[in-house]
């Protein structure tokens, strides 16, 4: 029986690099673990195929890239897509998904192997980024279906977010967002958030309301504050659907950080500081591992003018370590009031600015009562250069 949290196997012509590049980092955008030829080891290649495909805790599906060229292969011919179509079995959740590209047509008289299938017919000759999410968006669609088929009742599904290394590959993880290849040098571009990776996001949330079984999710990972607090903006805590962070602290024994946790009193408080009356955004600080102000002065040339400024700490403005997940809780509402109570004092707000230095679950806490602010702007934290820097735009 396969293992529905293996990975995707791609099956394409070698001259199809570009369309191979686009079809994985689209996959990995959504969650989704790959596998391809580039993972090879050195070792006879006919043979390893074989074995890969064969492995029923590996690969979980596939995707055959038919295009005209491929039938010039005898590899994909008499190699993989005979292993591929062999898998697939009554009862066992691997799936295939035949993808007919760069000018191939299907034609269900002449193309037995899928005569009868639910194909996916590219029109152009080349895909671009966007086609390639349409597809990473099948793929999410029946392996959360899959996943949730086998798992035993009153287990959580799992996700793991990773931007600044490779994400591992953990069997029992429903989805995997590795998020490293769009993060070169830590920075991901404005573009790719909001054309890639919040999209992405968008449609891992809604594939999980829809085919997660109402179960909780369980996230974790090795990811930037604003990536963190993205996923927490895509399950809002209104929606219902309840997900926490596995929290690494040092020293201390891993939590589950979620705002259904009962907030416990952290000793932290709110200033609420006027600022440009002219102005329309709000600045949000939030400091626990470190305190944000003196890097936030230190990139002041390169924000906007604010009309207030909102600082978030505790009472002696030293750093903290959270020793509980109810303190987190406490600690997420408290952000969320204060910028209520700033939108009050100041009247229409623009953009809201968030700075935060937190640990991971609690910037994912805040994301999801983030909602009812509109646009808010995040910021990537670095050691050098200018301290701040923008990252995802939430809310639009």
């Amino acid at each position: 029986m396969t293992d529905a949290t293996g990975r995707s196997f791609f099956c394409y012509r070698s001259k199809r690099k570009d369309d191979n590049a686009l079809v994985i980092a689209a996959q990995r955008d959504h969650g989704i673990p790959t596998w391809h030829d580039e993972d090879l080891d050195e070792l006879p290649v006919e043979e390893e195929i074989r074995r890969i495909l064969r492995d029923e805790n590996l690969v979980a599906n596939a995707i055959i890239w038919v295009t005209p060229d491929a039938a010039e292969s005898g590899f994909i011919k008499n190699i993989e897509s005979p292993e591929i179509l062999g898998r697939r079995g009554e009862g066992d959740p691997f799936f295939v998904l035949p993808v007919f590209a760069g000018g191939s047509t299907f034609c269900p008289e002449t193309d037995e192997r899928f005569r009868g299938w639910k194909v996916l017919q590219l029109e152009n000759k080349a895909i671009g980024p966007d086609e390639a999410a349409a597809i990473a968006r099948r793929v999410l669609d029946r392996r959360v279906r899959a996943v949730e088929a086998q798992l035993e009742p009153g287990f959580p599904h799992r996700i793991s977010l990773h931007t600044y290394e490779s994400a591992p590959f953990r069997p029992g993880t429903t989805l995997s967002l590795d998020w490293s290849g769009r993060c070169p040098n830590r920075e991901i571009s404005g573009e790719v958030w909001s054309e890639r990776l919040l999209p992405a996001l968008r449609a891992v949330a809604s594939t999980m309301y829809q085919w997660g079984g109402g179960r909780p999710i369980v996230a974790g990972g090795l990811a930037s504050l604003p990536a963190v607090t993205a996923l927490g903006a895509a399950f809002p805590e209104q929606r219902g659907q309840t997900i926490c962070w596995n929290q690494y602290t040092p020293g201390v024994p891993d939590q589950h950080w979620s705002l259904a946790v009962p907030a416990e009193e952290a000793g932290f408080e709110v200033k609420i500081t006027p600022g440009d009356s002219r102005a329309v955004d709000l600045a949000v600080l939030v400091s626990v591992k470190e305190i944000a102000q003196q890097d936030f002065s230190d990139c002041k040339d390169s924000l906007p003018a604010f009309r207030a400024e909102v600082h978030i700490a505790r009472k002696d403005l030293r750093p903290y370590v959270i020793p509980s997940p109810g303190q987190a809780t406490c600690i997420a509402r408290q952000v969320a009031a204060a910028m209520r109570e700033a939108r009050r004092e100041c009247g229409a707000i623009g953009r809201v600015h968030l700075f935060m230095a937190v640990p991971a679950g609690l910037a994912m806490m805040i994301g999801q009562l983030l909602n009812t602010f509109g646009p808010v702007q995040t910021y990537e934290r670095f050691a050098t250069g200018t301290p701040y820097r923008p990252a995802a735009l939430l809310g639009q």
